[in-house]
């Protein structure tokens, strides 16, 4: 509040959903998205529009082929990975 940044939440809801839901709706309207965690589970929401910057890694920044790389797995079945 201090620096003016603009504070989403919603009750019910963690950080992370609100982050997907608002990245997986810009994606959709073509919007280029940077989401910045260290969150794993996060890279599920990696894609053409979704970039996902790991300010843990020095800044590396997932796409879909390095988040295939870093898990094994492309984007769309980390979610799979991580429960299994």
């Amino acid at each position: 509040e201090a620096q003016q940044v603009p504070i989403l939440q919603y009750d019910g809801f963690e950080a992370d959903d609100v982050i997907g839901a608002i990245a997986t709706q810009a994606a959709g309207r073509g919007i280029e998205v940077m989401i910045v965690s260290s969150d794993k589970d996060m890279l599920q929401l990696v894609n053409d529009h979704v970039r996902m910057l790991n300010p843990m890694k020095d800044d590396l920044v997932y796409d879909a082929a390095a988040t295939e790389e870093f898990m094994g797995v492309p984007p769309r079945a980390v979610a799979d990975l991580r429960d299994a």
